[in-house]
């Protein structure tokens, strides 16, 4: 009997750490301000990468107003060294999977000033921009998902295997218990 609780018991921890948000989840509804801003990643035309803001972005740019009037409030660009959700995904998924699109994130930081919008891949000028001329640029800190996300589906592939590999031993541990007390 305590081979079946302790594999049981290991087969819920790993059950749970396969199933588990890949990012804390926060609610949508909060207050946002020039430090915390809702965004969704757009992917447009052939590929380029722009993030679009959802909620926050006119406190964002209220700081950059009387330097740059024309700062779009819709739109953002992240520093080099900024801790973005894109950087915790594998790239080709991101792409593929939808994960640029359809999933909002809670983004935390802190506005730097401003930079050019994200860039159209396709243009013939290297300098054409997909939207807007000017947008402010942000310091990520910190973010969170506002959707589920579970681990199994968009986390470390090899981790996965491992937590995976870890819970049908279990599970195979707890069949090969229970059978083996069946048959006494």
């Amino acid at each position: 009997m305590k081979r079946l609780i302790i594999f049981s018991v290991g087969l819920i921890f790993f059950l749970v750490l396969i199933f588990r948000p890949i990012a804390l989840i926060k609610g949508i509804n909060q207050k946002y301000s020039e430090n915390r801003i809702l965004i969704e990643y757009e992917i447009y035309g052939c590929g380029s990468l722009v993030i679009r803001v959802i909620q926050g972005g006119e406190d964002m740019v209220t700081l950059l107003k009387a330097e740059y009037p024309n700062v779009a409030t819709d739109e953002v660009r992240f520093t080099e060294d900024s801790d973005e959700p894109y950087l915790h995904f594998d790239s080709a998924e991101f792409w593929t999977a939808g994960l640029a699109r359809g999933y909002q994130y809670i983004i935390e930081g802190e506005v730097i000033g401003a930079t050019k919008g994200a860039l159209k891949c396709c243009a013939e000028d290297e300098n054409d921009v997909a939207y807007n001329d000017i947008v402010p640029e942000f310091r990520v800190d910190s973010w969170h998902t506002a959707n589920y996300m579970p681990y199994y589906k968009y986390g470390n592939p090899f981790i996965i295997l491992i937590l995976a590999c870890g819970a049908v031993s279990c599970l195979a541990g707890v069949i090969f218990v229970f059978i083996k007390r069946r048959s006494k």
